[in-house]
């Protein structure tokens, strides 16, 4: 395949977006739409070369595209994971808490769905993980698979209807997968916009193949309306310098400059819980990016073939898929030994920019079949010399995998505090927040466990005081000969036989009510004359039926049960023999 010179503008452009985001946050808080650019960039790409294959020798390998697209991904992949994997020694634990599932997940392409489904995300995290970011190699390479099996199809059953028509088969076949790709990717889109709402789980959201594919189809699209078929004039160096060459390569340049801008301008005003993002950034972008690559393609056209771009440009285009992979592990390692965010983000871009210079330059060149000019000389000497470092990194990466904890010490700190402390703090997460609410707690000893009272609550005893000066005791009169005292109230004593007992919260008194008098009786008389006369300011009262309610004592305050779970005591009692062995 003939290189496309100003591609390379496209990929450095997303590298660019994906590393001030990383990096530099507060700078570029929507930079996360750099992954879409490569999204589309890749689509369109695959596309591209599918097509080239049927239209050149109207055939289509697919395990042969699997493999080297593959062989492209996973190599500098596991190079990325085994050297960087041994420097989580030197930092806390806590960010090698399932170090072992994130590592068999990136190698795997399934770190998006791992991401999901352990709650992963940039932003969203005290902790974040060293390989969260391979989450995108997930879905390009779901893409890969799952489209060279469309593409795979559709060519079969072209090949079958247009036999030994080579123009037509490439004509049928732009036009079918024109018309899926579009299909796909509105599809996706519509999926994505009812998923999201303001109560929606953004790293399904952001992380599901499914919401996050539609990129891809629209840069499939674009590659089967004009693909990478279009040949460069052979007298193009001639006539570049004409005036309507002249202006042609101004639109495209400034078109070029102005889809970029817009990317980077919508990238400084959102941020990963805009809404905005999810019903439209993602879209603007790969519309942008589809624009950005006619416009580059355009220029690889109009311009010379002794007019190449910027080495430096073309020198991060080369660079860019092993930053992508080296700069996070890189990046969270130096930020856990390093005080300043600044000084980890610089030395982050100097130690990334070595390793992956070191990668492509010395170390893929052993690995992966390159053009005889760019083959590596002494390569049985080469592999040897890699193959010894590279097995000490997998021991000591083996090593950070066996001592990674299964939780992080703030949440071991947590259940230890709040959860198992004792067994009566157990007891009332297991059981005992319901019947606080409702009733005091009392204990019975320093040993025994919490207990709710579920009983009335009685009434405080305190001896009884004298009636102030405006208050005046009532009357209770004495059961009479032939009277039976009222139920439940004990008769009082005279004031000849002695002070009266005092009445007890325990057993409140009423006053004894009057006998009522048959018609033509009189009523009976005290028979135990005092010899003290009773002094009365006020005649005695008259007692009612009902006897006296005690008196109400002040609500307490009730404890909340807000933002707690139930748990059952045997649970809590396995979560702090878990923590405490001993």
């Amino acid at each position: 395949m003939t290189r496309i010179k100003w591609f390379d503008t496209v990929r450095a452009f997303g590298l660019f977006l994906v590393l001030i985001y990383h990096l530099f946050y507060q700078w570029l808080p929507g930079g996360f739409l750099g992954v879409d650019v490569f999204f589309t960039f890749s689509g369109f790409l695959i596309t591209a070369l599918i097509i080239g294959e049927v239209g050149k020798s109207g055939r289509f390998g697919l395990l042969k595209f699997l493999k080297r697209r593959i062989q492209r991904i996973m190599i500098p992949l596991f190079f990325a994971v085994a050297l960087t994997l041994p420097f989580a020694l030197l930092i806390s634990p806590d960010f090698t808490v399932s170090i072992g599932k994130q590592v068999a997940s990136a190698l795997s392409f399934t770190s998006n769905w791992y991401n999901i489904i352990a709650g992963s995300s940039y932003e969203a995290q005290l902790l974040p993980q060293m390989y969260v970011h391979t989450w995108a190699l997930s879905v390009i390479v779901q893409f890969y698979v799952a489209w060279g099996l469309v593409c795979a199809f559709v060519i079969k059953v072209s090949r079958v209807a247009f036999r030994g028509n080579r123009d037509k088969l490439e004509k049928a076949l732009k036009w079918a997968l024109f018309v899926l790709s579009v299909a796909i990717a509105v599809c996706s889109y519509i999926y994505l916009t009812l998923q999201y709402n303001a109560d929606s789980d953004l790293n399904f959201i952001y992380f599901n193949t499914l919401t996050r594919i539609f990129p891809f189809f629209i840069g499939s699209a674009a590659a089967a309306v004009w693909g990478l078929s279009i040949k460069q004039d052979r007298h193009l160096k001639k006539r570049f310098f004409s005036k309507g060459r002249k202006v042609k390569a101004a639109a495209l340049i400034f078109t070029t400059l102005i889809s970029a801008a817009m990317v980077i301008a919508m990238s400084l005003r959102v941020s990963f819980e805009d809404g905005f993002v999810y019903r439209y950034g993602f879209l603007a972008t790969s519309i942008m990016t589809v624009i950005l690559i006619y416009s580059t393609h355009g220029l690889h056209i109009l311009t010379p073939r002794t007019m190449e771009e910027p080495k430096p440009l073309r020198v991060a285009s080369e660079l860019s898929y092993n930053v992508y992979l080296y700069h996070w592990p890189v990046f969270i390692i130096l930020s856990a030994l390093m005080i300043g965010d600044i000084e980890a983000s610089v030395t982050t871009i100097i130690v990334t920019a070595f390793v992956s210079a070191l990668m492509v330059y010395f170390v893929e060149r052993v690995f992966i079949p390159h053009s005889k000019e760019r083959q590596l000389k002494h390569k049985k000497t080469a592999m040897i010399a890699i193959f010894i470092p590279v097995i000490a990194a997998i021991a000591a990466g083996g090593a950070v995998i066996a001592r990674a904890p299964v939780i992080t010490s703030i949440e071991a700190d947590f259940v230890s505090g709040s959860i198992t402390q004792d067994t009566r703090s157990i007891w009332v997460l297991g059981s005992g927040i319901a019947a606080i609410n409702e009733a005091p707690v009392t204990y019975d000893g320093d040993s025994s466990p919490l207990q709710p009272n579920i009983l009335p609550e009685p009434v405080p005893s305190s001896p009884a005081e004298p009636p102030g000066p405006d208050v005046t005791p009532p009357q209770v009169s004495s059961p009479g000969q032939g009277e039976e005292p009222s139920p439940g109230v004990d008769p009082p004593s005279s004031p000849s036989t002695g002070p009266s007992t005092p009445l007890t919260p325990e057993t409140p008194q009423t006053p004894d009510p009057q006998p009522s008098a048959s018609p033509g009786t009189e009523p009976p008389e005290d028979p135990t004359p005092s010899s003290e006369p009773t002094p009365t300011s006020e005649p005695p009262a008259t007692p009612t039926s009902e006897p006296q309610q005690p008196t109400p004592t002040p609500p307490r305050r009730r404890l909340s049960n807000r933002g707690y779970q139930p748990m059952s005591q045997a649970k809590g009692l396995r979560i702090y023999r878990k923590v405490f062995p001993s």
